[in-house]
């Protein structure tokens, strides 16, 4: 469920023993689709309205329960009646958004969609819910791991530790953070936001005075960066510093627009390489480093309890494009390899099968299917 659009589906996984899980594939429909969420007036922010939560979770149950009658009755009762929610948001162990992380959303504030979406579907049903980013990562996740044999260093790194945290930047900077027990794995328990670490000093917007991946490692956090640039700002619109615009002016032919641009993507692979040792060191002791939820403060301890000693790290995202791979890659290879901690990474586009999961727009609904098979 977005703040936008919200896809619904039935995804099929076979169980292949104890714990392990076949490659998920989506069932019904063909392919993933997505509806306008219904909104309501909200004179107060900037669009002038606001998703209505209960009219989308209306409509949405509606077409959850269309889509089950269209599987065969025989089928059916292999269906859990189970459903899987993957929302933006820090989401606490209850099924409730942590304070302010929903901004875009501001009818789930409070709201217990974990316990009330049920009842929109009818008796026996259920309902898990996770972060989309979590969701995402889990998805990615399940295909590495049941082909680890192909990643040696993955397979090595998993029996040292098992735990896998990933980054899905977008506009935003999406993430999650899984438990693996043999060829299952587990969603780390509550909010498990990677946005919000401190990295730095500096004009952040999530924090003032402090610098977080979402400043330095997200397609908005990139745009900021480059209205702010001396170079770049003087020679071009703001609606030309962003997405596939600085995409090419790193590779502009005057050698300082083009240095400008790629310093910037340098800084996020720097920020990125900063957020895995951090997770990997499992904070700083005795200081916050986390700059939105953290309060009370054993949430921001039990974070880095449960991220500690990460080895194996997942990147998606506009971290899959040409420029990133080109010139925030080397830089956070670098910094990872001058750390010398026993740092892992994958590409999520070379794991088999996830390219093509990806462009489906099937990953949320695979992921949250498999929410629902974590036992979240």
């Amino acid at each position: 469920m977005g703040a936008t659009h919200t896809r619904k589906g039935v995804v099929h996984i076979r169980a292949e023993g104890e714990g392990a899980y076949s490659l998920p594939r989506l069932l019904l429909p063909d392919r993933s689709k997505k509806f306008l969420n219904p909104t309501r007036p909200a004179p107060g922010h900037p669009k002038g309205y606001v998703t209505d939560i209960r009219l989308t979770l209306e409509r949405a149950a509606r077409g959850l329960k269309d889509i089950f009658r269209d599987i065969p009755i025989k089928e059916r009762k292999a269906v859990h009646k189970t459903v899987g929610i993957c929302a933006p948001g820090a989401w606490l162990a209850e099924g409730i958004p942590y304070k302010g992380t929903v901004p875009n959303l501001p009818d789930l504030e409070g709201f217990k969609l974990a316990e009330e979406f049920p009842r929109f579907m009818g008796e026996d049903w259920k309902a898990v819910v996770a972060n989309d980013g979590v969701a995402n990562v889990l998805a990615i996740a399940h295909a590495l791991v049941a082909q680890r044999d192909k990643f040696p260093q993955v397979r090595d790194a998993l029996s040292a530790c098992g735990r896998i945290a990933g980054f899905i930047p977008g506009t935003g900077f999406g993430g999650g953070a899984l438990w693996v027990e043999g060829g299952r794995m587990t969603p780390v328990p509550g909010p498990q936001q990677f946005f919000d670490l401190i990295l730095d000093e500096g004009e952040g917007r999530i924090r003032p005075g402090f610098l977080t991946p979402e400043d330095l490692a997200t397609g908005e956090g990139l745009r900021l960066q480059a209205i702010r640039d001396d170079i770049l700002r003087r020679r071009f619109r703001p609606d030309e510093l962003s997405g596939d615009g600085l995409a090419l002016l790193a590779e502009h032919g005057e050698a300082p627009i083009r240095e400008a641009a790629r310093g910037l993507y340098r800084r996020a692979g720097q920020a990125l390489a900063k957020t895995m040792l951090l997770t990997h060191e499992g904070g700083a002791e005795g200081v916050s480093r986390k700059a939105v939820v953290n309060d009370p403060p054993e949430l921001e301890t039990e974070f880095w309890a449960n991220v500690k000693g990460t080895r194996v790290f997942i990147l998606g995202g506009w971290l899959m494009s040409r420029p990133a791979k080109d010139h925030a890659w080397p830089t956070m290879n670098e910094w990872i390899h001058r750390s010398g901690r026993p740092i892992v990474t994958v590409a999520a586009d070379e794991i088999p099968g996830v390219r093509e999961l990806l462009a489906s727009d099937a990953a949320g609904l695979v992921g949250a299917a498999l929410l629902c098979q974590s036992g979240r």
